[in-house]
């Protein structure tokens, strides 16, 4: 709704202490979120990354606690607060907690979520592991991954940033930008962004990652047969850039 649009143009525009101010009368009107649904779940995770983003990692963690208290099995399209949940876990650097929330999403909420959801779940698993040096279990999930890499390639993609495997995002961008179904989602990650944000470690060695990837030789040649590279005079506030 206009709510959500509102609360992401801020966060969008680098103004993630606006966007918690905006949206925080409503995100605490619990009964009005449970009576609207999807579209008000979806506010409440918008403003939950608002909250991190301005440094309240806690208080976001603790908003999406509290949403998905109305109960999954409830309202199923929870499912997806649920693994942005730990991804938030993962992307502030907590790793370990985020581990087990992706294996609570996959055994107990798995049976809501879509093949490309799932696959989520499994990249975001191998890049916990990676992050906890568990590098032996995080392949099972990046074979897992390899079953069928074109349900989701964006999971796979960060599954390979996560490995620091430039070889293979190289490949997959290469690949990504020749199929015009996939070729607008890549081209996104060209953009640069200009606007003031205050990414986490972990976001910040991912994107070193996929810069690299992103400027070989190889990858910026094929980008001029589509496209170029584009200056935005604002914030990336997503973590799907993959």
């Amino acid at each position: 709704g206009a709510a959500t649009r509102y609360v992401r143009a801020l966060r969008v525009a680098g103004k993630a202490n606006q966007a918690v101010t905006a949206g925080k009368v409503l995100a605490g009107k619990k009964e009005r979120i449970e009576a609207s649904g999807d579209p008000a779940f979806w506010f409440v995770n918008e403003y939950a990354y608002a909250l991190a983003e301005s440094g309240q990692v806690d208080q976001a963690i603790a908003q999406m606690d509290g949403l998905l208290a109305l109960g999954v099995d409830t309202y199923p399209g929870l499912v997806s607060q649920v693994i942005n949940r730990a991804e938030m876990l993962n992307h502030w650097g907590r790793s370990n907690l985020a581990l087990t929330a992706f294996d609570e999403a996959e055994t107990k909420y798995a049976q809501h979520a879509s093949l490309y959801g799932k696959m989520w779940i499994w990249a975001g698993k191998a890049c916990a592991l990676r992050e906890m040096k568990r590098d032996a279990e995080a392949k099972a999930w990046d074979d897992r991954l390899q079953e069928k890499p074109e349900e989701n390639v964006s999971a796979v993609t960060m599954a390979a940033a996560c490995r620091d495997d430039r070889t293979a995002i190289e490949a997959q961008l290469l690949s990504r930008m020749a199929d015009p179904d996939k070729r607008d989602d890549v081209l996104g990650g060209f953009v640069r962004f200009e606007g003031s944000e205050k990414p986490s470690p972990f976001d910040i060695k991912l994107r070193r990652i996929m810069d690299t990837a992103r400027s070989a030789p190889a990858v910026q040649n094929k980008l001029k047969e589509y496209g170029r590279t584009v200056t935005f005079a604002g914030t990336r506030a997503y973590w799907g850039e993959y």
